[in-house]
């Protein structure tokens, strides 16, 4: 366990991290696992060990009984919870280094295409136009302008094909 990716991942958070963390954690939207309970316990065991994440506080015997508070040791139980908090971990490095911001290309990109899977054509148009002035503003254009520009036209030919 000591050695595992899981722990790796969690060397690299630090306290304000793991603190955001926990929120992410506990919250049923984004822990929607069957196991959510046990992912939940689980991440408490090892965030306790921060900072150092010591071998001997990461025994596998030893999350195993934490984790799940003395319960009858059931093998590939571990690893399933462990697999699961991976998978939570890995959504909250994507959400938190996103960098989504509102007015960012990849926000309105993203709500584009939502309200044109929609039928929303009115705000999917807007949103396109709005993307459009604020490609086009840019000066001296880089190739991921460039690359933007060419995904919302896209976006829009999309559109335009399987609806007219």
């Amino acid at each position: 366990m000591y050695d595992s990716q899981l722990v790796d991942i969690f060397r690299t958070f630090s306290k304000d991290d793991l603190s955001a963390l926990k929120q992410f954690v506990r919250s049923p939207f984004l822990n929607h696992s069957s196991r959510a309970a046990s992912v939940i316990a689980l991440f408490d065991v090892i965030s306790t060990t921060f900072p150092e994440y010591k071998k001997e506080n990461l025994l596998r015997d030893k999350v195993y009984q934490k984790t799940f508070s003395g319960d009858e040791v059931i093998e590939g139980r571990l690893e399933k919870v462990m697999t699961e908090l991976l998978k939570v971990l890995r959504r909250y490095i994507v959400y938190t280094h996103s960098h989504m911001e509102e007015n960012s290309v990849p926000f309105q990109m993203t709500l584009a295409k939502y309200y044109r899977d929609k039928g929303l054509e009115t705000r999917f148009l807007s949103t396109i136009d709005k993307l459009r002035q604020q490609s086009n503003a840019v000066q001296q254009p880089g190739t991921t302008d460039l690359h933007q520009r060419f995904r919302i036209e896209e976006i829009l030919h999309d559109h335009r094909i399987t609806h007219y």
